[in-house]
Formats: structure tokens, C-alpha cells, sequence
């Protein structure tokens, strides 16, 4: 499964309204051990919300337990480099922000699912042919309430 940076935040995040939502998401992902596929600019995307969000007077705290080394999020990074071009690079992918493109290239490449609360994302990747779930959607097909 591929998850975008924003599920990522909502995650870790404690504030965030989908919060909840994401920690579910995150104990399925821990329990079936069930590897998550990221491309490498996630990382600089997650550490980009997180720090905008402490900037704001009500931010949430960070769920500093939700993964850890008994436990952690099992991730495969993808770095974007020339082979990630000449690997993922699809010409039928509709337009989408360079940010973005990344996750739609490689869930449709590996044939798994998107998860995302990206709107923008979430529609374009649906155009492209990749199954794409928001977190609740994700949680009604695997049946965890």
C-alpha cells in the first residue's frame, strides 16, 4: 500500500480531525504487518506539516508511541532519482503537482492501493486507474470501525 504524507501527519499528529481515523489505520497496518510504500520526498513532506503545525497556538501533541522499535512502521522508500524515472515514469498519468505524481506512479506501477486525504490527489489517482481510498473508506473494506 502506498499512504500520502498528509495520512502520515494525521497519524502522528494528535489534534488533527482525522487523527483517530489514521492511529486505526496505523494499528491495522502494525498488526498484519503490512509494509507501507513511500516515495522518498515524504519524509520532507511529513517534517514540513509537522513543523507548520507547531507553529499554530492549538497544535496537537506528537503520538511519539504509535510506532516504535518493538513495533515500527514497516516503509519502503522509493528514492526519486533517474531510475525512479525510467521505472515509474507513466505518460497516462493526468496532470498532477510534482509532489503529488509520485504516489499515483508508484501505487499504479506495484498495482496497490493509494491511501490519501489529499482531494486532488484522491480524484486524479482514481482518473489514472490506481484504487484510492480516504482513511475511512480504507477502514470499511478491512472492516475496522
Amino acid at each position: 500500500m502506498v499512504i500520502d504524507a498528509s495520512v502520515l501527519v494525521d497519524m502522528w499528529v494528535t489534534n488533527r480531525t482525522r487523527h483517530s481515523h489514521a492511529v486505526k489505520l496505523a494499528h491495522y497496518i502494525k498488526v498484519s504487518k503490512k509494509t507501507v510504500t513511500i516515495p522518498m520526498h515524504a519524509l520532507l513532506e511529513v517534517k514540513c506539516a509537522i513543523d507548520n503545525e507547531r507553529q499554530t497556538p492549538e497544535h496537537g501533541k506528537l503520538c511519539e508511541d504509535l510506532f516504535t522499535e518493538n513495533e515500527p512502521l514497516q516503509v519502503k522508500y522509493i528514492p526519486i532519482d533517474n531510475a525512479f524515472i525510467h521505472k515509474y515514469l507513466d505518460p497516462s498519468v493526468p496532470y498532477i503537482r510534482a509532489g503529488d505524481l509520485p504516489y499515483i506512479l508508484i501505487a499504479k506501477k506495484h498495482n496497490c492501493p493509494l491511501i490519501t486525504e489529499d482531494n486532488q490527489l484522491y480524484k486524479v489517482a482514481k482518473k489514472a486507474g490506481v484504487v484510492a481510498y480516504k482513511i475511512n473508506e480504507y477502514l470499511k473494506l478491512i472492516s475496522v470501525s
